[in-house]
C-alpha cells in the first residue's frame, strides 16, 4: 500500500523545516556579503514558493487522512475523476 497519507504529511512537515532552515541559511550567507533586502529576496524566491507549496500539499494530506481508505478503494477502482471529485468534497473545496 505505501505510505499513509499520514506518514506523507509528517515527511512533507521535516521537508518543510528544511527548506525554511535553506532559506534562513543563504539569508545569512547573503547579509555576511553585504547582499541588498532586494538581492536576497530574488534569491529566495524560488525557495519561498517551494516552502508555500510544501505546506500546502501537506495540509491537503492532513486534510485527506481521514478519508484515506475510501480514496484508496477508489484508486484501486482506477477511477481518478471520482477520486478527484470525492477529495474535493472532502475538503470542502468548489
Amino acid at each position: 500500500m505505501g505510505e499513509s497519507f499520514d506518514d506523507m504529511a509528517v515527511a512533507l512537515s521535516i521537508e518543510h523545516n528544511r527548506v525554511e532552515l535553506d532559506i534562513g541559511e543563504k539569508r545569512i550567507l547573503g547579509m555576511r556579503l553585504g547582499m541588498s533586502d532586494e538581492a536576497l529576496r530574488i534569491v529566495t524566491m524560488e525557495m519561498s514558493e517551494q516552502l508555500r507549496l510544501v505546506a500546502a500539499a501537506r495540509d491537503l494530506l492532513k486534510q485527506l487522512a481521514p478519508h484515506e481508505a475510501e480514496i484508496r478503494k477508489l484508486a484501486t477502482r482506477g477511477k481518478p475523476r471520482l477520486i478527484f471529485d470525492r477529495a474535493r468534497e472532502m475538503v470542502g473545496m468548489l
